[in-house]
């Protein structure tokens, strides 16, 4: 169950369901964050511009105690010299045991981009949200030319369709 702004929980598929019907999938304007729900957005719109980063070097624990805890992030992408490498997660850093956290480098575990789902800022929001039903992944990153341009997550889409 996911909490939304009204203070009312509902499962993602009523979440997905929602969007579908404020969202005009294929729509390719450009709508400005915070506009009304009800209009068709691209990505752009509604992104995490600059996001907290990391270096392939940055230790399991660095990440996850020093920003994931302390930032309430649950998604880092992994660059080096400006080049998009892939993306931490929590599911990924659970796989290791704890004792290792200390030894274990993002580099050594970190999801790359062939596995991932990386999404262009000019993609409609309603193919976003189609993707999400599709695949139920709702964590992603936002590239151009293998340089990370933001991230995108249910909660920016949340933010984005609770708007006033």
């Amino acid at each position: 169950m996911m909490p939304v702004s009204s203070g009312v929980a509902m499962s993602l598929s009523s979440f997905l369901r929602l969007v579908r019907a404020r969202a005009a999938p294929g729509a390719h304007r450009r709508v400005p964050r915070g506009t009304a729900p009800g209009s068709a957005g691209i990505v752009a719109d509604v992104m995490t511009r600059e996001p907290v980063c990391i270096a392939p070097e940055t230790t399991l624990a660095e990440a996850l105690e020093g920003l994931m805890v302390a930032r309430g992030i649950g998604l880092l992408p992994v660059v080096e010299n400006g080049v998009l490498l892939g993306r931490l997660d929590r599911r990924a850093i659970s796989a290791i045991d704890r004792e290792h956290w200390v030894s274990t480098r993002a580099n050594d575990i970190f999801v790359d981009l062939a596995r991932d789902h990386v999404l262009s800022d000019a993609l409609p929001l309603g193919d976003v949200f189609a993707l999400i039903s599709k695949t139920g992944q709702h964590k992603f990153l936002v590239a151009e030319d293998a340089h990370l341009v933001g991230v995108l997550t249910l909660s920016d889409l949340t933010e984005y369709l609770s708007a006033p």
